[in-house]
């Protein structure tokens, strides 16, 4: 996490005009404000405070950053359900991805808005496309009974 402490820039001025006493002037000191740290460093340093691993911090960094590229480099802030939900569909119908990477796709975009402080109700995002998973059926076993006559 980036060093948050404002700077301090010292000036030391000089002035031969004022006399020594109540009006002299000492050091003069300009405190500049520190940058906000990036959105993506925002989303690094929130992962690395959960404690997830680097491979979840690689993922959900790199599934931000298509879906803003996706978007033409929009901030989050102006995004909404909508351009999660074209996001979402895009990466079903034109890239033919799995059920399990879109639902990775979402969980990073959720942590995002959870991270920023999301202004919509994004629980409920819905793709064209929704994904599902093949439904997993009980395999059938026949038993065959042994006649023992």
């Amino acid at each position: 996490m980036p060093d948050t402490t404002p700077i301090r820039a010292v000036q030391k001025i000089e002035r031969t005009d004022v006399p020594h006493g109540a009006l002299r002037m000492g050091p003069i000191v300009h405190t500049v404000a520190p940058q906000k740290p990036k959105l993506l460093d925002q989303v690094r340093d929130a992962i690395r405070t959960r404690h997830y691993s680097y491979r979840t911090e690689e993922a959900y960094v790199g599934w931000i950053k298509r879906f803003i590229f996706f978007h033409h480099k929009r901030h989050p802030a102006e995004m909404g359900p909508v351009e999660i939900t074209q996001f979402l569909t895009a990466l079903a119908v034109d890239r033919h991805v799995s059920a399990s990477t879109q639902n990775q796709a979402l969980a990073a975009i959720l942590f995002l808005y959870n991270l920023c402080g999301a202004p919509h109700n994004l629980y409920y995002v819905q793709p064209m496309n929704m994904w599902s998973r093949p439904r997993r059926t009980a395999p059938v076993h026949q038993v065959r009974w042994a006649d023992s006559t």
